[in-house]
């Protein structure tokens, strides 16, 4: 709202000042905040190797592909993790110690994927992974638990591969 104050945005978005404030602060941040990498040979690269890591089980691997300061989070849960040493602590005393099938696609002009998680019979829709690469790194992963699938035109179940 460029050439009206806090207090008149406000008032026109019948919100208050300091929601105004605060929506300008996080702008901010993000204005300053590199873009992630889009579309490049060199994304879909590592989001390949990513996805190849997930489903032969290689938390190295995944780690190695992670910058320093990534996050992880998965909606709607409040758990996230943040950095190499609390990423790879959660993905080997959880989602690693199952079997994994990965499907590509993508979410908002980022890689993504949908995730399959083996339950006995076949692989069923765990979460859609939506990745932001920047400067040849993973930093951020959000696997969106209840991602609807069928949106994706991706399958809800798939049969063991192996």
């Amino acid at each position: 709202m460029l050439g009206f104050s806090a207090a008149e945005t406000a008032d026109l978005l019948d919100t208050s000042v300091a929601s105004v404030n605060s929506a300008l602060q996080r702008a901010r941040l993000l204005r300053e905040r590199p873009a992630p990498d889009r579309n490049t040979p060199e994304t879909a690269e590592l989001a390949r190797r990513y996805a190849a890591a997930w489903e032969a089980g290689d938390v190295d691997a995944i780690v190695a592909m992670l910058a320093e300061d990534a996050r992880y989070s998965m909606p709607p849960l409040p758990q996230w993790y943040a950095g190499r040493a609390a990423i790879r602590q959660f993905l080997v005393t959880g989602p690693l110690t199952d079997r994994w099938r990965f499907r590509a696609t993508s979410a908002n002009g980022l890689p993504a994927f949908a995730t399959y998680s083996w339950d006995g019979t076949a692989y069923v829709p765990m979460g859609l992974d939506v990745l932001t690469i920047r400067d040849g790194a993973v930093h951020e992963v959000v696997s969106f638990l209840d991602a609807d699938f069928t949106r994706f035109a991706l399958p809800t179940r798939i049969g063991d591969e192996r």
